[in-house]
């Protein structure tokens, strides 16, 4: 979380994108809270519709957001990196609305359990590659 914060204050930021953008950029990197209260909760309390229905919005949000930094990463930098970025929060909006609507309307514990999982991989996989990630976009802000 300290790489994102850092890269959140980089001075070079206002050279490659407008107030907007920053303030997008910035509450994506907050939003990144969702998810971890989201899993934490989860240590706690088994996976429930009704939990989900609560994480609902905010992952949109953090997703949504997302997918406006990840563009705007893309064009100021062109890399391919960002554009998978930006398709990866589009396809996990796209999914996990699906998954809570076939949940809602069938109730089945194991959709439930499906939306929990889908998410939990997604952020490990996001947990994962986000220090090189973080390496890049330094680099790119400083080299370009």
């Amino acid at each position: 979380m300290s790489l994102l914060v850092r890269v959140a204050l980089l001075s070079d930021n206002k050279k490659y994108w407008t107030k907007r953008q920053l303030i997008v950029i910035r509450a994506h990197i907050f939003f990144h809270l969702v998810p971890f209260s989201y899993l934490a909760l989860h240590l706690e309390v088994r996976p429930s519709l009704s939990m989900n229905l609560l994480y609902y919005l905010p992952i949109m949000v953090f997703f949504y957001t997302g997918r406006r930094t990840w563009q705007s990463f893309f064009t100021a930098f062109g890399s391919k990196v960002y554009k998978l970025f930006y398709l990866g929060n589009t396809g996990m909006m796209l999914s996990l609305s699906a998954v809570l609507v076939l949940g809602l309307l069938t109730e089945e514990a194991v959709i439930t359990a499906f939306f929990h999982a889908l998410f939990t991989l997604y952020f490990s996989v996001h947990l994962l590659i986000v220090g090189a990630v973080v390496i890049k976009i330094e680099s790119d802000l400083r080299g370009k």
